[in-house]
């Protein structure tokens, strides 16, 4: 099955259910589509830059966005709707890396430093320094007690 637009998608995720592929690349939203029908079933704006980071929970509920605005955005992919907004004030840089923590507690992203959010309280948790630049990819363990993110500084950081 092919999932075509207008535009090359940057980063894709499937569902963990395999139901749904979800998409972002150089416009300012997320696509969701269906992979039974092949068809785009939503279109999540909310950016006002160029969305490369994609991030899908476990339960396959919430969906994280980063983008050139420097903004993250917490989509509620039952309702189809922004849940959280995640100021652009304390991002630095493109926003590409991003991750859940276990049980949907809090979240990572990856601009030009790594932080861990409270999805709670919407405030930074943790910074995790030592990156020199952009980072761009971010993945955290299952027990939630270890981050692995790579970066334009060509390291990779544990």
């Amino acid at each position: 099955m092919i999932f075509a637009d207008s535009w090359p998608p940057h980063r894709i995720r499937l569902t963990s259910d395999g139901r749904r592929v979800l998409a972002t690349g150089g416009k300012h939203s997320l696509s969701i589509w269906d992979v039974e029908e092949g068809k785009l079933k939503l279109e999540l704006d909310g950016h006002k830059g160029a969305v490369w980071g994609l991030a899908v929970s476990s339960d396959d509920q919430w969906a994280l966005t980063g983008a050139d605005d420097q903004v993250v955005i917490l989509w509620d992919l039952v309702n189809g709707k922004e849940h959280k907004r995640f100021p652009g004030g304390i991002l630095k840089g493109q926003v590409i890396g991003l991750a859940f923590l276990p049980n949907n507690q809090a979240i990572g992203t990856g601009g030009n430093d790594v932080l861990v959010w409270s999805l709670e309280t919407g405030e930074v948790v943790h910074r995790l320094e030592g990156h020199k630049g952009q980072t761009w990819t971010l993945t955290v363990s299952r027990d939630g007690k270890k981050a692995l993110s790579s970066g334009r500084d060509e390291t990779v950081r544990l």
